[in-house]
């Protein structure tokens, strides 16, 4: 979940591709990342827990694998967390303390994004990006050459 209204994450994904896709060659990430914005409902604890580990499925709902355990090309990332892996249970705790942190501060993540209200506060516009497991195509393919 992007949480800060300053962020840019189209800015930081080119620079990740840019600097991730040399190491993954001769495979590459996909050329656009699925995007969606949350409803408020997705952004409560148990409702993005369980998206977040239906993309996981992916690649056991299209027989790469019989375990989500088992594709090496799942994985998730948290800005600024480099070190935390939501596809790992023990990492929930220290990901929604993060969020709460942040929340406490103002910085909250947007469930719509349309308008800039939420109750007195006035928030800039900005996506709640979910990368797909890396290499994981939205027709189901693995990366392509």
């Amino acid at each position: 979940m992007g949480t800060n209204t300053d962020s840019d994450q189209q800015l930081g994904m080119a620079f990740f591709r840019r600097h991730l896709n040399p190491i993954l060659a001769p495979y590459r990430l996909q050329k656009q990342a699925y995007d969606h914005i949350l409803r408020e409902s997705e952004c409560e604890k148990n409702a993005f827990q369980s998206l977040v580990f239906y993309i996981l499925e992916n690649p056991v709902r299209r027989e790469l694998v019989l375990q989500r355990q088992k594709y090496k090309h799942s994985g998730s990332l948290v800005p600024g967390y480099p070190d935390i892996n939501l596809a790992l249970d023990d990492n929930w705790l220290r990901f929604w303390q993060i969020v709460q942190k942040l929340m406490v501060k103002g910085e909250r993540p947007r469930p719509s994004g349309r308008g800039y209200e939420d109750s007195d506060k006035k928030f800039k516009r900005h996506a709640v990006t979910l990368l797909r497991p890396m290499g994981y195509g939205r027709a189901g393919r693995r990366g392509y050459r």
